[in-house]
Parts: structure tokens; sequence; C-alpha cells
């Protein structure tokens, strides 16, 4: 087995052609070290021991890394290196973070220098192979895919992109045959990526029928990999198979894509799945396809990301899930960023609005802003239930109730047997004291949906408020308890049922419960000091009064919980 030694030389207007020399055989020792883990849970080596000066960055990028911040983590190692550059441990640790980081440059530079010191890094290859892709080395991509055969975590990637660097020294063959690798024994790879990349080869060797044919067994696993299910829609229509295609598409698309926009592209010929992609977006798509489908917690999506938009940086998926993974780290002008440059046209346009506007929404940055969004995306969309749902939660936050129904009467005419819309429903029109209403809504929501816990538990504690059926109310509590028996507020709907009934001793056995699920929660811990209250035990009612004034309840409930304290005020 060989080691490889990677050098980058650097030349005007950026990094020259990877030169790689194989050299020195690999150790045992070397071959089975403990690389870093992907997700810094111990990142600190035993042997490093950095300079007092140095301890501060070193410090501040080994937290950075725990928090999953790559830019601030490189910027710490990479200080930390200045005052220690022999140290092996700290260079790992800067590449790991420039991996992480997207910066595929300096990432590839310092595991050259890893490997120029006999050492190795996990996923130490990745970035010097879209280096080598990127600018057409075949023969240093084959090498370096090789390479990567040795790690578990990159060996999918090393199959992948091996094969489509045999292909493209005209080894078609030999590519294909090397796909077959993804099916072996321990790769844990699902069937159709064996048969989506097979797709895509034998399509760019000028294979017609077999790339049709490997599209097909690709969409006949039921497969959550949607981008899978697009691009092999594509191959289909390529192939002159545009209704089929379309078939696909429709059956398999989710709920927040635009579906008829995309078919309509594919009818009138104006869809981008009809043009073949040029190489650069296979191989990024070849990328994400080998990182998706293999299921190893050791893969850094987000690099795996950074990557594939190294070598595409156009691509709308690309661009998507990039997107997607910034909003997950709470970074939203990054998403924003990425998910502004996504084309109308693209598939994917619509699944990025959606997420910006459902963002807006929930976080109350700019409700009308995701008015706005959500109105659009309701008029291009109008038969789209999902779309109707989600505006109507929009609404519903920014307290637009009106709105909020409206938008759920629109869903229901599509799907009218849904549960969870009713349930919805049901609980706008209570907020604008439609009582009837609200309570036919929510009927409906359990005739449809019996074991629907938030609507039992809704309808149960809105009967006991609105003076219903006491012990009916607690029915439906009860078996919203018996799905979710630790949640907190379900048992405050039970305690004070029973509050309700006078039944105080079995009142407080709930409320306490209920506080110590939810601790936080005002309305509970007043409820609890009622139940204290009707039992005699002032001095602890007037405690949970007062911490319910300490947790900040609402100006309706204020008053009322001060005027108890006031009446007591040394119990």
């Amino acid at each position: 087995m060989r080691k490889l030694f990677i050098s980058i030389k650097r030349y005007s207007g950026g990094l020259a052609l990877l030169t790689l020399c194989a050299c020195m055989q690999v150790t045992a020792a070397d071959h089975d070290a403990a690389p870093i883990s992907v997700y810094a849970n111990d990142v600190i080596a035993p042997d490093l021991n950095p300079p007092p000066s140095d301890k501060a960055a070193f410090l501040a990028g080994h937290f950075a890394l725990k928090r999953n911040d790559a830019e601030m983590a490189a910027e710490g190692f990479s200080r930390a290196l200045t005052g220690n550059p022999s140290s092996i441990e700290l260079m790992k640790l800067a590449f790991t973070a420039f991996y992480y980081k997207g910066d595929v440059d300096a990432a590839a530079e310092i595991a050259s220098q890893i490997e120029g010191r006999d050492a190795q890094v996990s996923f130490g290859s990745e970035p010097a192979l879209i280096l080598a892709a990127e600018e057409g080395d075949w023969t240093g991509m084959k090498v370096l895919a090789d390479n990567l055969l040795e790690d578990s975590s990159s060996q999918p990637l090393g199959v992948v992109m091996g094969a489509w660097a045999l292909a493209l020294q005209e080894q078609g063959d030999a590519g294909l045959t090397r796909l077959l690798e993804l099916n072996r024994p321990g790769q844990d790879m699902p069937p159709y990526a064996l048969f989506s990349q097979s797709a895509m080869l034998n399509e760019y060797l000028g294979r017609p029928q077999d790339a049709l044919a490997s599209a097909r067994l690709a969409v006949d696993h039921q497969t959550p990999n949607i981008a899978m299910v697009i691009a092999m829609a594509g191959v289909i229509a390529r192939q002159g198979h545009v209704d089929e295609a379309q078939s696909l598409l429709d059956r398999r698309l989710g709920s927040f894509f635009d579906k008829m926009m995309i078919k309509d592209q594919l009818t009138d010929g104006t869809s981008p799945l009809l043009n073949t992609p040029p190489l650069k977006s296979i191989l990024a798509e070849a990328v994400l396809e080998a990182s998706t489908a293999h299921q190893d917690q050791r893969v850094s999506m987000m690099a795996r990301l950074h990557l594939a938009h190294r070598l595409d940086p156009d691509n709308d998926r690309i661009m998507y899930l990039l997107g997607l993974s910034f909003r997950d780290l709470q970074d939203h002008d990054k998403a924003a960023a990425f998910h502004q440059n996504i084309a109308p046209t693209s598939p994917w346009w619509m699944p990025s609005i959606f997420l910006k506007a459902r963002h807006l929404s929930q976080k109350g940055e700019d409700p009308l802003q995701a008015k706005q969004l959500f109105d659009d995306l309701t008029a291009s969309n109008a038969n789209n239930a999902s779309i109707w749902k989600q505006a109507g939660d929009a609404a519903r936050r920014r307290d637009d109730f009106d709105a909020a129904i409206a938008a759920y009467d629109n869903a229901i005419a599509l799907v009218p047997d849904n549960a969870r819309l009713h349930y919805r429903r049901g609980v706008a029109l209570d907020m604008i004291d439609r009582d009837i209403e609200a309570e036919a809504a929510l009927r409906r929501a359990i005739e449809l949906n019996p074991r629907d816990a938030y609507a039992l538990n809704y309808l149960g504690y809105w009967m006991l408020e609105e003076g219903g059926d006491t012990n009916e109310a607690l029915g439906y509590i009860r078996t919203a308890i018996e799905q979710q028996p630790q949640n907190g507020y379900f048992m405050d709907s039970l305690g004070w049922g029973y509050y309700r009934l006078g039944q105080f001793r079995q009142a407080v056995l709930y409320l306490e419960r209920a506080v110590a699920l939810e601790p936080a929660d005002p309305i509970i811990t007043d409820h609890l000091g009622d139940a204290y209250f009707e039992m005699g035990r002032l001095r602890e009612a007037v405690f949970q009064w007062r911490r319910a004034l300490d947790l900040d309840p609402d100006a309706e409930l204020r008053p009322t919980i001060e005027a108890k304290v006031a009446e007591y005020p040394d119990p």
C-alpha cells in the first residue's frame, strides 16, 4: 500500500496542478492512528502542549470547533500554529477547521504539510481531490480517489470519484465496474446510489439505453433522496421519455416543490432538466451522492457541501442545501446569501422561498415580508394544501386569525379529512371567540384522529374554561396524557380539571407533576398556587404565586396574580 505525498505549487493566478508523488510505505501505526472526530467531541490530543502564549488561541479554536464554528476554529488554530509550527496535532486540528469551513485551498495545503511529515489525517485527501477535479487532472484525481479507499468514511467518495476519473481517461467500462464496489459488504450504501451514478456515467459515455435502464432502477427504490429523483427524471427525459419523467416527478416530489412549473417546463422544452449537465455539475453531484447516501456520522455534510460548491458554484441544489445547513446553524444571513442566487426557474427555488418565509414567520423578524412571501406562494400554488397550511400557521403567529382561518379553509377544501388542519382551524377560531365553530372544528379533528393528543388536550382544557362537561373534558385530557405522559401542559390540564371539580388533593398531585415538567410556565405555577390555597397550604400558595410573577406572566394574568399576593402579604 502506498502513501501519497501531496504537494501544491502556487503560481500567479491561483493554485497550480497537483503534483502527486508516491513515496514511503504506510506503517501499521500510521494507518491505525485514531482520527480526529468530525464532531470535535474530543479533539485535544494527549501529547499536545502548546506554548503558554498560544494556549489562548488553541483553546479558542478548540471550543469554537465544539460549537461548530469552523471559522473561529480555523482562526484560533492558525494563530496557535504560528507559535508551534512543528506540531502535527495542531496541523490536524487546523486542517479539520479549514475543511469544515470550506476553505479547500487552505485545507489541501495543510494536508500536504501533514503528509510531508509522514503522518495522516482523516479526510486529508478530499480537498486535494476536489482541486484535481477542478483543474481537470484526471490522473491525479484517480490517485487521490484511491487514497480515500484507505479511510472507511471516505471510501464511497473514493469509489465514485475514482469511477469518474477512469471514465474521463477513456476507461468507461473500468469506471462502471468500479461503481459496483458501492454495493460490496461493509459500504452501507443503498442500491439507488449505484444505479443513479451508473445512469449518469452511462449517459456521459453515450450509452442512452443503459442510462435509461439504470435511471429506472434507481427510482424503483423508495428513497427520501429527492435530489436523486430529480436527477433521474432528467436522465429519463433526455432519452425522450418526457411523460415518464413528469409522472415520476408528480409521484415523488414533496409538497414544497412547484410541480406544475417543473412539469410545464418539461412540456414546453424550457426545463433545465432537458440539458445535459456540464461536467463540473456532474462531479459536484457525485460528491453529494456519495455523501448523502452513506450513513456515517463521521462525515460532515457541511464540509462535503463546500467541496461540491467549489466544483460547481452555480449549482442550485448545492446552494439550497448550503442555505438549509446555515439556517440549521442559525446563520440566516449566509443562508439568505445562498438562497437568493437560486434561479426562479429552478426546481429548488420554491423550497428556498418557503424556508425563508417560514424563518421570517417563526422568528418574528419580519412578519409582513413573510406574509408577502406566503401570499406569492399560495397565488402560484393554489392547489397545494401544505402551502396553505403553512400560510395559515404564519398568519396565526402574527395574530391575524381571520387570515389563518381562510388559509386553513382553503387547505381543508383540498384535503377535507386532515385532522391537523381541523385542529389548527379550531385553535384560530377559539382565538377570536367563535366558540361554536371552534368546538365543532376540534371535535372534527378528534373524530378524524381519536389519538391526536394536542386536539384532545385543547378541547378538554377549552371545555373546562368554558364551563363544559367536566367529566367529558377530563376523559379527553387523560387520553392525551396516555399518548404523551411527560407533557407538562397536558398534566396541568388534568390537574386544573380536578381543581374545577373541587377534588383539590388530586389537583395538587397532577399540578405538582406539571410544574416539575414545565417549571418555567407562569400559568401552571399559578394553578398550583391556587390548588395549595384550597388545601389550606397558604404559605406554599403565596410562594407559587410570587414565583409565577417572576416567570413573567402575560398582561391579562399578571394583575390577577398580583391581587392574590397583595391579599396575603405575610402568610
